[in-house]
């Protein structure tokens, strides 16, 4: 009996342990950007960055060639690519403008950002713009 309860208490710490150090593993990639975009609010320039994932799911966007260029945004967790072969980062255009929208990895997290008030503003005047065009 003490052994069956020995072997399950060391089976569950094993298991925690693994689970832990999941978690506490970092995701980061490097991209070279051609465009400027925003990561929420924040505006970023064209160029080369790290984007990484916290523990806690904040992204954090950092130039790699001017330290002092970064941003930072919470996210959500979003289903993974099912034949992702490199980790990707989608952006949503409107017109001249981009927005980083969702990070993956393949075998790994995907995260989505939520989209910033300016992201809402540039989506409703290129559909006014759609609109205007089309009543013409």
């Amino acid at each position: 009996m003490k052994k069956t309860i020995l072997t399950t208490i060391c089976t569950l710490g094993t298991a925690l342990i693994l689970v832990t150090s999941a978690l506490a593993s970092n995701w980061k990639m490097s991209a070279d950007i051609p465009f400027d975009f925003n990561v929420g609010n924040a505006r970023m320039a064209s160029g080369k960055y790290t984007v990484e994932i916290a523990v806690n799911g904040t992204v954090t966007v950092r130039s790699a060639e001017n330290e002092k260029a970064a941003a930072i945004s919470l996210s959500n967790s979003a289903i993974t690519p099912r034949y992702l072969r490199n980790a990707r980062l989608v952006f949503n255009n409107y017109g001249d403008q981009y927005f980083l929208s969702t990070l993956s990895w393949p075998d790994g997290p995907s995260r989505m950002l939520p989209p910033a008030s300016i992201e809402g503003k540039a989506a409703r005047n290129i559909e006014a713009r759609k609109l205007a065009v089309a009543g013409r």
